[in-house]
């Protein structure tokens, strides 16, 4: 690092902080990561990326992106951003599998809505879920236009903490979101 520093004419001032006023990043090092997973590469090849190219993998890591151009959780120098609910996905093809939270399903489906976006959706068949009613049994006919199913084991685990130590034993639903047509 100072190497570097010094090649590029620039000055590396280091200041010791006390750990109460940093205490948020040292926080976020203890994270255990339960949503860390990634679809197997060939499954990928095989049943999702026919439905590409994509714009924009929302909801990715640097270890876990199916596209250049993507979102994470956390800062990183590779994505574009951080945080894929706070930017338009209006006109861009996203590649969208998403953490399995119960608080997120809804999130998702609002935003295509509000950016009338487009993009590949995998979800788990939880049939039961009021997000699943709403996918798949309400108004959504018209946005929803291709559906395909895939076993949960083609999920692999990034970390030891993802799904609590098991492989995902759920089947998943390969969604092909169309944005609507203007008015």
């Amino acid at each position: 690092m100072y190497q570097d520093a010094w090649a590029a004419g620039a000055e590396l001032w280091l200041f010791w902080r006390p750990r109460r006023f940093v205490q948020d990043a040292d926080d976020l090092s203890k994270i255990e990561e339960r949503h860390a997973f990634c679809i197997d590469k060939s499954t990928f090849a095989r049943e999702v990326a026919p439905f590409g190219p994509f714009d924009v993998d929302w909801f990715a890591s640097t270890s876990s992106t199916v596209t250049p151009s993507f979102f994470s959780r956390f800062h990183c120098a590779e994505s574009e951003g951080c945080d894929a609910f706070s930017a338009t996905w209006t006109g861009r093809w996203g590649f969208f599998l998403h953490p399995f939270e119960a608080s997120v399903f809804d999130r998702i489906l609002d935003k295509f809505v509000s950016d009338n976006a487009g993009g590949v959706l995998i979800v788990p068949e939880w049939s039961r879920a009021a997000w699943f009613q709403r996918l798949f049994f309400s108004g959504w006919s018209r946005r929803v236009t291709h559906v395909s199913y895939l076993p949960g084991s083609c999920l692999v685990a990034l970390s030891d903490e993802c799904f609590f130590g098991h492989s995902f034993n759920v089947d998943l639903r390969v969604c092909i979101i169309q944005p609507l047509p203007p008015v």
